[in-house]
């Protein structure tokens, strides 16, 4: 029997790191899932469900990562789960508008810092820090030049989490990065620090922005939608008209004749004017009770 050669030091805080880094993605990525779920589910958007099973995998795999590290193999893990989020994410931006700019940057910190603190070799360092940098950076302009006939991102989870994931990874890991003083791990403890608060406030007005655009779609929708009805009632009147169902007269007739008369009496609660509750109808009324409702319907459903 070959007895294995006890880790060092070192390996067993890269071993860590590797673990906790893999497993902190994993959980943010199962997490995400829940939330894609929930807002695909109450929207009806197919992107969402398909984010849900994105993230699905991506958090498996995460997983994987973990267990190897956790198993003696921190730069398989490492490369594992850098790899998948650095192959999935361009594409990803490609579905939901907003996600990109927040996963980008959000890769392009986490890949370096990862590389540079778990893999022992150089060059692999180097290619996990330039694909990582290269995939973010994809990510991020395949938002923001992307169709904007996407779905927005919705509400502040997932900016919040991204987020949540660079503070705490920068707090233990870019912690022992800075302590080891090499000034290569210094510097890149440093763009953490000047990225994370940038990323905070671009993802801040990011999704500010998309509740505006948000918004401003919905009023152009409820403004087309009155103009359309309005156009449909005035076509109404006018056919109604010309089969002779009602009359021009009919139409603009100002007579209200009173056929319920509120009783304050039997309503002691309610302490308005009376006359507010009395109840009236026109020359009109009938005919635009019969014919209008299956139109009023149809904007409402």
């Amino acid at each position: 029997m070959i007895n294995q050669l006890p880790l060092s030091e070192d390996s067993k805080l890269k071993a860590r790191n590797a673990f906790l880094i893999a497993t902190l993605i994993a959980i943010a990525h199962f997490l995400t899932v829940l939330h894609y779920l929930y807002v695909g589910w109450t929207s009806g958007t197919w992107q969402f469900l398909a984010l849900a099973a994105i993230s699905f995998v991506l958090g498996v795999m995460s997983g994987i990562g973990a267990l190897l590290s956790r198993r003696g193999q921190p730069a398989l893990g490492i490369i594992l789960v850098m790899g998948a989020l650095a192959v999935s994410y361009p594409p990803i931006a490609i579905l939901i508008t907003g996600l990109g700019s927040v996963l980008g940057p959000t890769l392009m910190v986490v890949g370096p810092m990862s590389a540079v603190q778990i893999l022992p070799q150089r060059l692999n360092r180097k290619i996990i820090t330039a694909v990582t940098i290269i995939s973010g950076l994809a990510t991020l302009l395949l938002d923001v030049f992307g169709s904007e006939a996407r779905p927005a991102l919705v509400g502040y989870f997932i900016p919040l989490l991204a987020v949540s994931v660079i503070l705490i990874l920068a707090y233990y890991v870019g912690r022992q990065m800075w302590i080891s003083g090499r000034l290569r791990n210094r510097i890149i403890v440093l763009m953490i620090i000047v990225l994370s608060p940038m990323l905070i406030f671009y993802s801040y007005l990011n999704v500010k922005a998309q509740q505006q655009d948000l918004e401003q779609s919905l009023l152009d929708r409820a403004k087309a939608a009155a103009i359309t009805g309005a156009t449909s009632i005035g076509t109404s009147l006018e056919d109604a008209i010309a089969n002779g169902q009602l009359t021009t007269e009919d139409v603009f007739d100002q007579n209200y004749i009173n056929f319920f008369e509120f009783d304050p009496a039997n309503y002691p609660e309610l302490t308005d004017d009376p006359d507010v509750y009395d109840k009236y109808h026109t020359a009109y009324d009938t005919y635009t009770d019969e014919h209008w409702q299956k139109l009023f319907d149809s904007y409402l459903t």
